[in-house]
């Protein structure tokens, strides 16, 4: 297992749902690229070709509907006009053709015949007004319709209608209110209904923006209450004057079904109407809307869509379009609905992408190996030489210094002794974990071997960093970890030494530093450890002999004991003293023979003489010679009794003891 296993397992996690969610969303991104591009290319142009379909049949009727009566230019004898020539008598046999309700100035005629009085088309004649006010243009152009034809044979095949879309051909004068109704049932008592006069208003409001075939606006049908476009065609006399209109009228509501039924036809099984507003266009003007149900456009990011133009999108009665306005998360639905597997797909992805991630990180953690310690899942050596160095590396590159500890457990051979290797092992253990607890995640910790251990630090520059407190929460946590998991308590000693950018040292000269300023520590530790355990009164002198020992001190003569020793040494010797000798012989067997339980000092005295040894680096086997040297020059010329030689072994060979400890 590696040292970050469980973070590198969340980061996979992370990671695969990351991956899932990318793949997803470039899946998702895909198929609405592919779904735009066939709306566009596709599915919108198959509208429009519907709907130019119905104009087109439109425009094939209407040249069956030219009366040529009404361009004036077709019922002429010898290039001269017959109505011109007959107008009383067709006018009398037109009103009488005509049925008139004077309370209403409503007219009709149930059938239109000829002069002759046959019937030759299905057809009614409507109006409204009261005749004997028409002009004599207008009463001839009634007359013609009613009377004429001969212009007209072809209107009967007007039976067999568009099947798609039900509506109604009529002739629709400009300036009198009467119309033509072709292939539609008659019925008296509703001839007002079928007055569009909405198709006037328009022409009269702009004239100059309608060619000869041009398509209205929606309106509202009165009758029906529907809404409604009309395809229209403008009647022109020999003048070129508009006189009246071909008309069909189409329902907005007959065109959304033959589009959902276009759309039906599509390689999909979605319907584009249900997920937003569907806009048909006729020179660019809306002619047709349609919302879906439950949608709502404002204050939504909206995706348009529109359709290509192309030479199929136009027509004599201008260029047609269709455009499609989708919110965003309509949009999403309808991908989703086109394409379900995006459904499962994050979920997929996420379960392979987590497999193969997972297999990287096995395969992580095989070739990591050697870089780790099997006890306690931190770096060995190895890993400190191939990974650590290059991150302290990397750290001061980013502003950072490494923090370096040299740890090493206290009285750790005394736990192997006592307790066993497993023990120890165990030990071992709870030193990396909790040094793992109150280290970062990203911070290094190194098995050198046994109980030896190395710890990085990586903390900006700008950081205080306060060694000590950090050796306090470690040896802290590390007796609370020894509580808890029945193992004797112990602690560690650590030296420490910081490298930074502006180190005069190598990093693996910091690091001999680091041991060698934990070696020193370790010494200073057993050297305090020794001190308490030899105590001056572990020998145990009963008060009498405390009295002898102290009296003893009058018959002694230090100065000369000095004088004598010094004479006897070397100058190599005196100078590595610096002339302390007095300091650290004299006055450390004075106070063997002075101090009481009282005054007792002689702990803190010993320590003092073994810093300054390890200071100035003299073994203490020199102490030792120099401790036995100066007692022989103490006692030469002094005369003592058996009692005061008796407590003289004791406490010399006691004091002789504690520097042999110091020796090993």
């Amino acid at each position: 297992m590696l040292q970050q296993d469980k973070i590198l397992r969340n980061q996979t996690i992370v990671l695969s749902v990351l991956v899932s969610l990318l793949i997803t969303v470039g899946f998702a991104f895909h198929e609405y690229s592919n779904l735009k591009n066939r709306i566009n290319t596709d599915i919108l142009p198959s509208i429009v070709a519907e709907f130019n379909s119905v104009t087109s049949y439109t425009q094939n009727q209407f040249q069956f509907l030219q009366f040529t009566a009404l361009q004036h230019n077709g019922m002429t004898v010898d290039s001269r006009p017959i109505l011109s020539e007959k107008q009383p008598r067709l006018i009398k046999k037109c009103r009488s053709l005509i049925e008139t309700d004077p309370t209403t100035l409503q007219f009709s005629n149930r059938t239109a015949q000829n002069a002759s009085g046959i019937d030759v088309r299905n057809g009614v004649l409507l109006g409204v007004g009261d005749i004997n006010q028409y002009s004599t243009e207008s009463l001839n152009m009634l007359c013609t319709a009613v009377t004429t034809s001969s212009a007209n044979s072809e209107v009967i095949r007007l039976a067999k209608a568009q099947p798609i879309i039900s509506s109604q051909y009529y002739f629709v004068s400009r300036n009198t209110d009467f119309m033509f109704l072709f292939d539609r049932a008659f019925s008296e008592g509703s001839l007002v209904k079928y007055f569009t006069p909405e198709l006037k208003k328009q022409y009269e409001a702009n004239p100059s923006r309608y060619g000869n075939l041009w398509v209205t606006k929606p309106y509202l049908d009165n009758e029906t209450k529907k809404q409604t476009i009309t395809l229209v065609e403008n009647v022109k006399d020999y003048r070129n004057q508009v006189i009246g209109f071909l008309a069909r009228d189409v329902y907005l509501d007959d065109l959304i079904t033959m589009f959902d039924k276009t759309l039906e036809q599509r390689d999909s099984h979605i319907h584009l109407m249900n997920y937003g507003l569907l806009e048909f266009l006729n020179n660019n003007s809306v002619i047709l809307k349609h919302l879906a149900k439950d949608i709502n456009l404002d204050g939504r990011k909206i995706l348009r869509f529109e359709s290509t133009p192309s030479a199929k999108s136009k027509t004599e009665f201008g260029e047609m379009k269709a455009r499609l306005s989708v919110p965003l998360t309509a949009m999403i639905s309808l991908i989703f609905d086109e394409q379900p597997y995006l459904f499962f797909m994050p979920l997929f992805v996420l379960l392979f992408s987590y497999t193969i991630l997972q297999q990287m990180l096995r395969g992580i953690r095989e070739s990591d190996k050697q870089f780790f310690d099997s006890l306690t899942q931190v770096y060995n050596r190895h890993g400190l030489y191939q990974k650590v160095y290059k991150k302290i590396d990397k750290a001061l590159n980013n502003n950072k210094d490494a923090h370096i500890f040299s740890i090493d457990a206290n009285k750790f051979k005394q736990i192997n002794d006592k307790y066993g290797h497993d023990t120890g092992d165990k030990a071992i253990v709870l030193i990396a974990k909790a040094a793992k607890h109150i280290c970062q995640p990203h911070d290094d910790i190194v098995r050198l071997g046994g109980d030896e251990f190395l710890i990085v630090l990586y903390i900006d520059t700008k950081n205080e960093f306060d060694p000590e407190q950090f050796m306090i929460r470690l040896n802290q946590k590390l007796a609370y970890d020894c509580k808890v998991n029945s193992i004797p308590v112990f602690s560690v000693s650590g030296g420490y030494v910081l490298f930074g950018e502006n180190s005069h040292e190598t990093l693996s000269q910091s690091i001999k530093e680091a041991d060698s300023i934990l070696m020193n520590k370790k010494s200073i530790d057993k050297i305090d450890t020794i001190c308490y355990e030899f105590d001056s009164f572990n020998i145990n002198l009963s008060s009498a002999e405390q009295d002898i020992k102290l009296d003893m001190v009058d018959k002694l003569d230090f100065i000369q004991a000095e004088h004598l020793l010094q004479s006897e040494l070397n100058e190599a010797v005196l100078s590595a003293y610096h002339g302390k000798l007095n300091y650290l012989i004299s006055n450390y067997l004075k106070m063997i023979y002075s101090c009481t339980r009282e005054n007792d000092n002689l702990h803190h005295y010993r320590m003092k003489i073994v810093e300054s040894h390890y200071e100035a680096g003299i073994p203490m086997s020199v102490f030792y010679f120099l401790f036995v040297k100066y007692s022989n020059f103490l006692f030469r010329d002094v005369e003592i009794n058996h009692d005061e030689f008796v407590i003289n072994n004791r406490l010399l060979s006691y004091e002789l003891h504690f520097m042999s400890s110091l020796k090993a």
